[in-house]
């Protein structure tokens, strides 16, 4: 779970090259979700939402969930099923 939160909280403050870029736009302390800026990565999409890697845990943590760590291979094609990432 924790690193679910983790994800969502770093949406909006993610890719930054210096810590003081870092401060200047989003303070000293991340406290609560935030929309990335416009122009910076993972722009357009909302505060809360699950960056690429939140996406990925999601699929590895329902495919656990699902049974999959018994079936191999059966986790190669869980990405490619329309509806799935979002959902």
């Amino acid at each position: 779970m924790g690193a679910f939160i983790g994800d969502v909280l770093g949406l909006g403050p993610h890719w930054y090259y210096s810590l003081g870029g870092l401060r200047r736009e989003c303070g000293d302390w991340i406290n609560g979700y935030t929309d990335p800026r416009p122009g910076r990565y993972h722009d357009g999409l909302k505060a809360g939402q699950l960056s690429q890697v939140g996406f990925i845990l999601k699929l590895m943590v329902r495919s656990l969930v699902d049974g999959g760590y018994r079936t191999p291979g059966r986790h190669q094609c869980r990405g490619n099923q329309p509806n799935r990432l979002g959902t």
